[in-house]
């Protein structure tokens, strides 16, 4: 009995063995600038209005190439975002921040020791925040103002992307994704906060957005470690 446990774990550790050989692994960190623009409709509109937006920041990139070609691809990017659409901040230009991540599966045309050529298909999902705080004076009281604006939304397209090997394990990498916005959802809010003696009150002001259509185009250069 002790005899079959040893084969079938010896078989099993070489299965495993035989399965991680026919795999490349890369893991990347890169710059990225994303652009966006998607359609907002408030409730109660009667129109649409355009939310066009840029960012700039770091991503975080996994690429699993098997022998065959085929490839599984991973990013997730967080940085900051600029927008001129989005009015809560007093200027023509607001600052936020951005995350973005994303998913799919795709193909290598080129996957040799010193070099990685491929696409994928993938889907992501974008969100975006944007917050500015002061203070305002009304009746005697001394209120705390917090305006805000979140946009989510979801995407589907392709990503293309080349790694090139300095050394054995490390090179340089760059990638553009370009991706259709199918679905989204957001929200403004105006929050007021004031004290009445020792108690706290409040009170907000929320509007919900419906998002849909337009693109995320993102490109992104930065350095890549196989292993």
């Amino acid at each position: 009995m002790n005899k079959i446990f040893f084969i079938l774990a010896l078989s099993t550790i070489f299965a495993f063995q035989s399965v991680a050989k026919s795999w490349k692994n890369y893991a990347g960190l890169s710059f990225n600038a994303p652009i966006s623009q998607t359609s907002a409709k408030a409730e109660e509109a009667e129109q649409e209005e355009k939310i066009s937006q840029m960012g700039a920041g770091a991503e975080l990139t996994y690429i699993g190439v098997h022998s065959s070609g085929f490839l599984l691809m991973a990013d997730a990017a967080l940085g900051a975002a600029t927008s001129e659409d989005i009015e809560i901040q007093g200027s023509s230009r607001n600052v936020g921040i951005y995350e973005n991540i994303s998913i799919g599966a795709g193909f290598a045309f080129l996957n040799t020791d010193t070099a990685l050529l491929g696409s994928a298909i993938t889907t992501g999902v974008e969100v975006s925040q944007y917050t500015h705080k002061y203070s305002d004076s009304k009746a005697s009281k001394d209120i705390q103002v917090t305006q805000s604006a979140s946009l989510v939304t979801a995407s589907v397209g392709a990503d293309l992307f080349f790694a090139y090997n300095v050394t054995k394990h490390f090179g340089f990498f760059t990638s553009v994704a370009a991706h259709y916005i199918f679905f989204g959802d957001g929200q403004d809010e105006v929050r007021n906060e004031w004290k009445e003696g020792n108690m706290k009150k409040s009170e907000s002001v929320k509007t919900d957005l419906s998002l849909s259509g337009k693109y995320v185009f993102s490109p992104s250069i930065g350095v890549i470690w196989n292993f």
